[in-house]
């Protein structure tokens, strides 16, 4: 047989092949943008800068989540092409899906001829296309870098010049997506394949692999420290990872075998899955996690036997889901999902392959027919799901009934905008871990209910109790409407602090600008003192009581950069200044950092500055860092300080109700509710707090 006619073969298969898996998607084609879109592209202002100078992208972020310069230059100029139509960027992405297969089918090809000589070679993988430009781009590099190094190690001299072109495409494929890493360990993997395990040859892989490694410890520099805001750097990184493995060892398994679930099994997909969720999925999840990390542990034994694909398959398989498995806490709303499999189902694919070519031609031939049937109706049946952003959250909250985040999506995004308020009341009733948390929900869409009826009364009432339970971490939602209450009632300090938390809790650009040209306008109205102050401080610069004037004003409408520089500021001038001290820490509890909360509040304690106020507020910071031996401390020494200081022990009840000592959180949540009774003050958030508790413990307030 000639070569001409040895490639037409496979290369029929392969567009016949990638033909049938786009054509699963068709669809979906007109889809709205959805989620993460608007972040990225709709009402990203960065795309304001003109296409010429897109290279700007790889010295700053797009936004605040991720640092991933090569999809942006393509976003950006996609826009530029297509601006809103989301059929032009499907488009693009089916070009990238056909590279992807053509990957596939080139590395595959590599891999079977490095891996084992014992089984027949294979002419085309499935790879599953996820609608995420970021994966495609990722894997097509990083497939194309693969094939690179491969070609590099397979005659019998390493040719370098193939090498240089994978490490530059392992490069950019990092700057697309840093979920392509694994590939170092596959590289390695491979090297010990094709040169042997002796200690020449284990060390002429390492070497091999090393370039690798530089790459990634490069990328994750360069992502750690480019743009304005680096979420990864605002914690103590490598001990908090460590210290969740420790805790929640059992998390990575679930995730595990959920995946494991969704690529053997491939129905009922959907955005969220009930990873933590009691019941037959989380034991038939946790079974085959443990069933995987055994399967990978026999994997390597059999690296070099007859089985050496289908081993090699549940080792790619495996590693190429460790960056979802928390094992480095990242943020994300679902801790599984079947867009996470767009790198694993490689393995997959090779392991059916190696079973198949066990099996007669005949069966082999209907067995590839039945898994490729099986899988491209599922995707087309997903796809159809997607043509409708409401259908789309409707399916997934119907399939995950108690994930909170598919629930509150649909509540927010379906029945509220078309005020099916009963509704949302029933599902948000049942929404959430704890009962306040659905108590808060419940309230939340009664404000909305509230505001359509101009029932101003009810929305005092309710906004009143969402203050006490809504924090800087809350949903958007419910810290926007906050912000929109207090800015009708003109208390602009209360209105500026929760649109500033809600700005920092945005997914989209747009609203992120949004809710910066509001604060500004709030803030006008105090644009006098400040420029008063600076007037003084230009007569005498190291005034301290001008300085903490300024820095107490900034701090107040939510100016923190300024007035941390202003308190820094007094610090020079007197490094004992414990009431800058205080107000330090307070300031970075407002910037989310409670480690340095915690540093400046304590100093505060140590320098002498002690009352019921700051050591609650100590306490508080103790409580956010997890350190509730220490939170405890804090609460009852404030107790002690003043008995009548209401929010010490008020906080310490909750505390209590978070350890589930309900007896003590009942008898402190009595005792904040005597002190705020004689003070002639609301008792409704406490009676709230204690009508859970007792909710809990089935028995009746006495």
């Amino acid at each position: 047989m000639t070569e001409k006619k040895r490639f037409i073969k496979p290369a029929i298969i392969t567009v016949v092949g990638v033909v049938m898996a786009i054509s699963a998607f068709i669809p979906g084609i007109n889809a709205p943008f959805f989620n993460d879109d608007n972040v990225y592209i709709i009402g990203n202002k960065n795309f304001e800068t003109p296409v010429t100078e897109v290279w700007k992208f790889l010295f700053e972020r797009t936004n605040n989540y991720e640092y991933l310069p090569i999809r942006d230059i393509i976003y950006r100029i996609e826009f530029e092409m297509f601006e809103d139509n989301p059929i032009g960027y499907r488009i693009v992405n089916f070009v990238l899906y056909a590279l992807c297969c053509f990957g596939v089918y080139i590395t595959a090809r590599m891999i079977l001829k490095i891996i084992t000589a014992k089984v027949a070679g294979t002419d085309h993988n499935r790879i599953e296309w996820i609608s995420s430009l970021k994966d495609l781009l990722s894997g097509v590099l990083m497939l194309f870098s693969l094939f690179y190094f491969l070609k590099g190690i397979i005659d019998e001299v390493v040719i370098k010049k193939h090498l240089y072109v994978s490490w530059i495409l392992f490069l950019l494929a990092l700057f697309s997506k840093s979920t392509v890493l694994p590939m170092i360990v596959i590289i390695f993997i491979i090297a010990i394949v094709r040169f042997g395990i002796d200690k020449l040859s284990i060390k002429k892989s390492f070497s091999l692999t090393q370039p690798y490694l530089i790459i990634g410890f490069v990328f994750l520099f360069i992502y750690m420290h480019t743009g304005s805001d680096s979420k990864i750097l605002a914690a103590p990184f490598l001990f908090g990872s460590f210290q969740s493995i420790v805790n929640n060892f059992h998390i990575p398994v679930i995730i595990l075998g959920y995946l494991v679930r969704i690529a053997l099994l491939p129905i009922d997909l959907r955005l969220i899955y009930d990873v933590m969720d009691f019941g037959m999925p989380f034991i038939t999840a946790i079974v085959l996690g443990a069933i995987c990390i055994v399967s990978v542990v026999a994997a390597f034994r059999f690296m070099n036997k007859r089985y050496a694909l289908t081993a090699f398959g549940i080792i790619w398989f495996t590693v190429f889901t460790l960056p979802y498995l928390q094992i480095i806490p990242f943020n994300s709303w679902s801790f599984a999902s079947e867009r996470y499999l767009f790198l694993s189902i490689y393995g997959l694919a090779l392991i059916i392959t190696s079973i198949i070519f066990l099996l007669n031609k005949r069966f082999g031939i209907a067995a590839a027919f039945i898994i490729i049937v099986v899988y491209l109706s599922s995707t087309f049946h997903y796809s159809l799901m997607w043509r409708n952003n409401e259908t789309l959250i409707e399916n997934n909250a119907r399939f995950s009934p108690n994930h909170t985040k598919s629930q509150m999506m649909y509540v927010e995004s379906v029945l509220m905008p078309n005020k099916r308020y009963k509704e949302a009341i029933e599902i948000a009733s049942k929404t959430g871990t704890t009962e306040i948390d659905r108590e808060r929900f419940v309230r939340y869409v009664k404000v909305f209910q509230a505001y359509d009826s101009d029932q101003w009364e009810e929305i005092d009432k309710h906004c009143e109790w969402l203050e006490g339970m809504t924090g800087m971490h809350s949903s958007t939602g419910f810290l926007n409407i906050l912000g929109i209450h207090y800015e009708n009632k003109g208390d602009f300090i209360k209105a500026i602090e929760y649109y500033y938390y809600a700005m920092d809790a945005t997914y989209t650009n747009e609203d992120h600008q949004g809710y910066a040209e509001r604060i500004k306008i709030l803030r006008y109205p105090y644009e006098h003192k400040i420029n008063e102050l600076e007037m003084l401080l230009k007569i005498d610069p190291n005034s301290i009581n001008v300085i903490g004037a300024l820095a107490n004003l900034q701090m107040q409408i939510f100016m923190l950069d300024e007035a941390q520089t202003n308190y820094a500021k007094i610090l020079k001038l007197d490094p004992e200044n414990k009431i800058a001290y205080y107000n330090l820490g307070l300031l970075f509890r407002k910037k989310g950092e409670d480690a340095q909360s915690v540093i400046y509040l304590q100093q505060a304690v140590d320098l002498g500055f002690v009352n019921a106020m700051v050591l609650n507020n100590l306490a508080i910071g103790y409580k956010n860092i997890e350190d509730l031996e220490k939170a405890e401390e804090m609460f009852l020494k404030a107790i002690e300080l003043d008995e009548n200081y209401w929010f010490a022990s008020f906080n310490l009840a909750k505390l209590y109700a978070l350890n589930k000592n309900n007896q003590k959180a009942v008898e402190y949540f009595e005792k904040s509710k005597m002190i705020v009774v004689e003070q002639g003050l609301s008792s409704e958030n406490i009676d709230s707090y204690l009508t859970v508790i007792y909710k809990v413990q089935d028995a009746k307030v006495n």
